[in-house]
């Protein structure tokens, strides 16, 4: 008899209890898979900078992540953690690549933060991150060349509280040669 009353007063609770802990998760997930399509990735403003020795051309450009901040759940601000990014590409000239890119960075999320005014500053530092690209062809092709069509692609593992997922970004865009020596 004590057994079932116990049983009447626990299950409520219980129930309770786990559909709050289901219901959590599933909105948490949602607003982290939201955040996630918010996030950009787009070629840094700027020109494309390239130093020639030995023959090589080796150029260097930027790929600004932006819109990784969130409210979750709770209305805590959270930050979409980004890595790792890897970074493929050419730079064209006339039709025809003259450079082959590679990047690869790994952007982690302060999220784990414990104190709010750590967490702060680590967040305002994220607003502005950069995944560093760069690229190398032979000399002679990029003498005579002002512009250049700057074409990417990025494969990114976003990662927030509870959701991960991969998506790919891509990017051409035509920008002005920056020489340095």
């Amino acid at each position: 008899m004590l057994a079932g009353a116990a049983v009447l007063v626990i299950l409520p609770y219980g129930f309770g209890i786990d559909r709050a802990v289901q219901w959590q998760f599933a909105a948490q997930a949602a607003v982290e898979r939201a955040a996630m399509a918010q996030v950009t990735i787009g070629t840094e403003a700027g020109p494309v900078r390239v130093t020639v020795g030995g023959g090589q051309a080796r150029y260097e450009f930027g790929l600004q992540v932006a819109h990784r901040t969130y409210l979750n759940t709770n209305g805590l601000e959270r930050d979409v953690g980004i890595g790792p990014v890897q970074v493929t590409g050419q730079i064209i000239s006339s039709g025809r690549p003259i450079a082959w890119c590679f990047g690869h960075a790994w952007l982690p999320s302060p999220n784990k933060v414990a104190d709010p005014r750590s967490f702060a500053t680590a967040l305002a530092e994220d607003a502005r991150a950069t995944v560093p690209v760069v690229c190398y062809g032979l000399a002679n092709s990029s003498q005579s060349v002002h512009q250049v069509v700057v074409e990417w692609t990025a494969q990114a593992a976003l990662a927030g509280d509870r959701t991960q997922q991969v998506r790919d970004f891509h990017g051409q865009e035509l920008v002005a040669l920056d020489r340095a020596g």
